[in-house]
C-alpha cells in the first residue's frame, strides 16, 4: 500500500530551460542580486536534474518530513506529560508505602516495648 501511494505521487515534471529576466538591466542593484541569484540556483537545478527528479524528492520528502512531524508535534508533548504523571504519582505511592512500612515498624517497635515493660512488671511482682 505504501509502495503504491508513493508511485502514485511520484510524478517528475521536465524543468524547462532556466533564462534569465529580459528587464535585468532595468532591475534595481538589489532586485538585480536576487534574479541573477534565482536564475544561477535554477541553472544548478536544471544542471542536477532536468527531468524534474530531483525537484520531485525534495517535494516527496519535504511532504513526508510534515506528514511525519506534525503529528509528532501534537502528541509528544501529550505523551511527555502522561508519562511525568506517572512518574509523580509512582513517587508518592512509594512514599505512602515507605510511611506504612515506617508506621507499622513503629507500631510493631511500641508493642515489644509494652510487652517487655509488662513483662517486666509482672516479673517483679512476685
Amino acid at each position: 500500500m505504501l509502495g503504491h501511494t508513493i508511485r502514485a505521487s511520484w510524478q517528475p515534471q521536465p524543468i524547462s530551460p532556466p533564462t534569465i529576466d529580459p528587464d535585468l538591466p532595468d532591475l534595481s542593484p538589489i532586485e538585480r542580486s536576487s534574479e541573477v541569484l534565482r536564475f544561477q540556483l535554477l541553472r544548478l537545478e536544471y544542471a542536477l536534474s532536468s527531468g524534474g527528479t530531483l525537484r520531485e524528492y525534495l517535494k516527496f520528502n519535504l511532504r513526508l518530513a510534515a506528514v511525519l512531524a506534525i503529528p509528532a508535534f501534537l502528541v509528544a508533548p501529550i505523551i511527555t506529560f502522561a508519562l511525568g504523571q506517572v512518574a509523580a504519582w509512582s513517587a508518592f505511592l512509594l512514599a505512602t508505602a515507605v510511611n506504612f512500612l515506617l508506621t507499622l515498624l513503629a507500631l510493631i517497635a511500641i508493642a515489644a516495648i509494652l510487652s517487655g515493660l509488662l513483662f517486666v512488671v509482672r516479673f517483679l511482682r512476685r
